[in-house]
């Protein structure tokens, strides 16, 4: 890592490296807002609660999506201060999407054994199976922002539903 925060080589920041509180809970809230999958922003839900005491900023949310796909999401990132700013660095992950009254598609998490496995599920979209032989472990870096599992399931979902 170079002292500017950039990944050498790569000409930019880590995706889930340390953030201000502030642009964090900014990005959250704009992804939720913007995202063109996103079908019913009222009733989609985002919560981002610091927990000082315990060092950590807990994110959960549920966001409802066009074709009747629910992502729902909690993250736990740690806290630090800098100064008088807060800043977060996200450490554990789970994303789980489903179609509503039905199954899992798409999942991705940490931790069951080791927090540093990242890793994806998919599912069958007809019976809901996980499909093994799509089960990826990840690096850190690959492990997908919200935003981007948004634009996976709307990559599954859009061209099955397109008339």
């Amino acid at each position: 890592m170079s002292p500017t925060g950039k990944a050498k080589g790569r000409g930019r920041r880590d995706k889930h490296d340390w953030n201000s509180i502030d642009n964090y809970a900014f990005l959250h809230e704009k992804r939720l807002d913007e995202h063109p999958f996103v079908a019913d922003h009222d009733k989609s839900e985002l919560s981002i609660t610091p927990l000082p005491d315990l060092g950590i900023l807990l994110v959960e949310g549920v966001i409802y999506c066009k074709y009747n796909i629910i992502l729902e999401f909690r993250k736990v990132a740690e806290l630090r201060s800098i100064g008088s700013r807060l800043q977060v660095r996200t450490f554990s992950f789970a994303y789980n999407a489903w179609i509503e009254g039905k199954h899992n598609v798409l999942r991705y998490d940490n931790g069951h054994d080791n927090p540093d496995e990242y890793h994806r599920h998919i599912f069958d979209l007809d019976t809901g199976e996980e499909i093994e032989k799509e089960f990826r472990i990840m690096t850190r870096e690959e492990f997908p922002v919200m935003h981007e599992v948004l634009d996976e399931l709307q990559a599954m979902f859009a061209p099955l539903n397109a008339s």
